[in-house]
């Protein structure tokens, strides 16, 4: 099966700090680094590796502490 012509995205619940599941997400970004990331939140400070990439955020986002405290939304 070839994935030339395949659309192609990456998601993921949220991207607030490195643990397994992220370390996965960003292998499957390098293998695949056109590919859009869909998350509900994401911290860039946190997580530098992904800062060139297309991010996709939910509006969950732009709510206060929902960076620090995601987990409880």
């Amino acid at each position: 099966m070839s994935l030339k012509n395949k659309k192609i995205a990456i998601v993921c619940e949220w991207l607030t700090n490195l643990g397994g599941a992220e370390r996965v997400n960003l292998t499957l970004h390098k293998m695949f680094p056109e590919a859009p990331v869909f998350t509900c939140i994401y911290n860039q400070k946190n997580i530098p590796d992904f800062k060139d990439t297309d991010i996709r955020t939910s509006f969950l986002q732009y709510m206060p502490f929902a960076k620090k405290k995601h987990s409880f939304i």
